[in-house]
């Protein structure tokens, strides 16, 4: 009778049997188990040939022997045992068959894996001979697993590839060690294995110092950082990429060699041992628009017309005047959106076929004639803030010419008009388009008497004129809806009727 198998270890086992009398001696046959993997299925099939194979002989022993020890077996395998004796007339049936596996070996534990911020995957290495792992954990405390009691064990099944840790704290690393067993014993713990979990995300500021070429991030530090990962995009249909990875513990980042009036949207995610963190929430700016491309053009005496092309992101633009050699103040703040057209056209066409942007126009009215203003503008857009001034556009004012005007009577019943214009300073006068000639008689009202073309400087007025009367005259210069001053008023008064024709000399 063969008795059970005893001090197993990973590569050896003790058999022992009860001695037969008469025995010449003992033979000791070995088998190998086909299912490595599967060792509390070995009892079930002791006697099933098929699933045993490498049977052989492996000791001749003397008589009256009764134990033998079994080395340089293979750790986690199981063999079956067998014991018959010899005697003069040969051999005896085999004894009954006894299975062992030896201790499984040493699992070899992967470093953990991080998929969240909350959890830890935990891998190892198959091993054959074992029913069963025991998981050990703990919070690691310093540098390495030395410090601290060891949690668990969390007892995990047989062949069981792996565990998900959960419940974990973000940003913190932790230390497991594991360990097979089986029936025949536990192995030895594998070597202690340590990782953080993800960390969390920082929060990203609304970027702040925007100009038309920088802007600057800021954000919360992460403990347990060992970089931050900044991305950008620019518009909000762009495609992400990395911008900048930052030492460990930044807080802010400078990104410079941006376009002027652009839309950038930023994101960030913390990087520690265990990777990237998730991304932060996305912020985003506009730059600072480019300053207007201004031109100023003159369209009478009392209006300066500016024009300039709309800047990308700008939203709003402000007008500052001056007069003169004065100094500037803001007149205005106008909307104006940015588009783009094909010279007014929303499809391409031989004279424009490239888009160009739309073009602003203002007028500066109620000015004074002839006189200099100058403009300057800024563009703004509510992120970006100001853009610097445009260059200085100055324009003069159209100079109407006021008159000289004299008056002489004719005769009793005609008024002569004649007038010549004053020197237009420090440009010359536009051409009038027409004059009109208002009179009064005596201290009554103004009454306008004709209108005559610009190129006539001179009007003779013969409606109800009388004799012996005072007549006052006017003249004031038109050109398009622009007037000039009223003329210096010229008087004349007319002679009484002559009582005798003039004599012939």
């Amino acid at each position: 009778m063969q008795n059970a198998p005893t001090a197993i270890t990973i590569n050896g086992v003790d058999l022992s049997w009860s001695n037969v009398t008469g025995n010449t001696g003992y033979e000791v046959e070995r088998c190998q188990f086909t299912s490595l993997d599967s060792p509390n299925a070995a009892a079930a099939n002791l006697n099933n040939e098929s699933s045993w194979n490498n049977c052989s002989t492996i000791a001749t022993l003397a008589a009256d022997t009764t134990s033998y020890q079994n080395t340089g077996l293979t750790t986690g395998y199981t063999y079956r045992y067998k014991v018959r004796d010899s005697y003069s007339g040969g051999f005896s049936a085999w004894s009954n068959a006894q299975p062992v596996t030896t201790i499984p070996p040493n699992p070899t534990l992967n470093v953990p894996t991080a998929p969240s911020t909350v959890q830890l995957s935990l891998t190892w290495n198959g091993i054959y001979g074992e029913t069963g792992f025991k998981l050990e954990w703990k919070e690691r405390s310093g540098a390495d697993c030395s410090a601290g009691a060891w949690g668990g064990p969390v007892s995990l099944g047989m062949n069981a590839p792996g565990y998900s840790h959960t419940g974990r704290t973000a940003g913190t690393y932790y230390c497991y060690r594991l360990y097979a067993e089986n029936g025949s014993g536990s192995s030895g713990y594998s070597a202690e294995k340590s990782q953080t979990t993800l960390a969390v995300a920082p929060n990203l500021d609304a970027p702040s110092g925007v100009s038309a070429n920088q802007a600057v991030l800021t954000w919360n530090n992460v403990t347990g950082n060992t970089s931050y990962k900044i991305e950008r995009k620019t518009g909000a249909a762009g495609a992400w990429g990395v911008l900048f990875t930052t030492a460990a513990d930044a807080v802010t980042y400078t990104n410079t060699g941006l376009t002027a009036g652009t839309l950038y949207f930023y994101r960030i995610s913390t990087n520690n041992a265990a990777g990237p963190s998730a991304t932060s929430g996305e912020v985003s700016t506009t730059t600072t628009p480019l300053a207007p491309t201004v031109t100023a053009t003159t369209v009478s005496a009392d209006r300066i017309d500016l024009s300039w092309a709309v800047k990308p992101s700008a939203t709003n633009y402000k007008i500052e005047r001056k007069e003169g050699a004065g100094a500037y103040s803001q007149i205005d703040d106008v909307s104006v959106g940015y588009l783009e057209n094909y010279c007014g056209y929303d499809y391409p066409t031989p004279a424009c076929p490239a888009l160009s942007a739309v073009a602003s126009l203002y007028q500066s009215s109620g000015l004074t004639e002839n006189t200099t203003y100058c403009y300057q503008l800024t563009s703004w857009n509510n992120t970006g803030g100001d853009s610097g001034y445009s260059a200085e556009k100055c324009a003069t004012t159209s100079a109407m010419p006021n008159q000289n005007l004299s008056a002489s009577a004719v005769n009793s019943a005609r008024v002569r008009l004649d007038w010549t214009p004053v020197a237009c300073l420090p440009v010359a006068c536009d051409d009038p388009d027409s004059f009109d000639i208002e009179r009064q008689i005596r201290y009554g009202n103004w009454l306008k008497v004709a209108t005559v073309d610009g190129s006539t400087l001179t009007y003779t007025d013969a409606l109800a004129i009388e004799p012996n009367k005072q007549y006052t005259y006017r003249v004031r210069t038109f050109k398009g809806a622009d007037r000039s001053p009223y003329s210096n008023s010229a008087t004349a008064t007319t002679p009484t009727y002559a009582t005798s024709p003039p004599s012939c000399p």
